[in-house]
């Protein structure tokens, strides 16, 4: 069964602060216990005007993937660690016990787009901080889904410490690009800019699929113009 989550225009241009536009979308719950779906804590889309910082903030026990769809991000944390992304860039940081970091467009010019996924780490693989990042060029995604973080590293993918995978994809104008997913099993499905249908469901940029159940096994992705999205395989 697809579930689509459609944010309002309300919600698409919240603002956290100056600058920056925030667009949340956090999966439902499937307890009372447990946000999120499945091991996916939640999800986010930033916004942010050239020049603008992100104020310090805390997190544990998760991993933290970003994907840049375009600018350039400033990551800096209380370890004194510090990176710089670029459009295509994937990076994700282990927050281990805890880290305390900043991010900023480092841009003074160009506006930043960013969309960034909290991973709950499978308790049996827990690991200390660490970080990982790499470049995915377009023409790796280009009518087709890019392996881009793994629970096995596999593809040259970025590793994470659970069973899913990532994929990223750029579509245009091209037959549908096919994903089967394995039998209980779910996936999140985010579309960062354009416009994509999922089995003749219609996601416009900033709205998300979740998929579940023993319906829509078989995902048939297309766009009739440029859109760019990520697919999460999950648990």
């Amino acid at each position: 069964m697809i579930t689509v989550h459609i944010r309002s225009e309300e919600e698409r241009s919240l603002k956290r602060s100056h600058g920056m536009a925030s667009g949340l979308c956090i999966p439902e719950k499937q307890s009372a216990e447990q946000d999120g779906y499945s091991c996916l804590e939640g999800i986010d889309e930033y916004s942010i005007d050239p020049g603008i910082v992100f104020d310090s903030h805390s997190h544990r026990e998760v991993e933290i993937l970003t994907y840049i769809v375009n600018g350039i991000l400033d990551y800096r944390d209380d370890a004194g660690h510090r990176q710089l992304l670029l459009g295509g860039e994937v990076q994700v940081v282990g927050a281990g016990a805890g880290i305390t970091h900043s991010e900023s467009n480092a841009s003074h010019a160009e506006p930043l787009h960013v969309i960034q996924a909290w991973i709950r780490p499978d308790k049996d693989r827990k690991r200390q901080t660490h970080y990982e990042q790499k470049y995915f060029p377009d023409d790796a995604k280009r009518n087709k889904l890019c392996l881009i973080a793994s629970g096995d590293s596999r593809l040259g993918s970025l590793s994470i410490s659970q069973d899913t995978d990532v994929y990223a994809g750029v579509l245009r104008d091209v037959d549908p690009v096919l994903f089967q997913r394995a039998q209980k099993r779910s996936a999140w499905i985010q579309v960062a800019r354009g416009a994509l249908m999922v089995n003749n469901v219609a996601l416009g940029s900033g709205d998300a699929a979740a998929i579940q159940g023993n319906d829509d096994n078989n995902l048939r992705l297309q766009a009739n113009v440029e859109t760019e999205f990520l697919l999460f395989d999950l648990p």
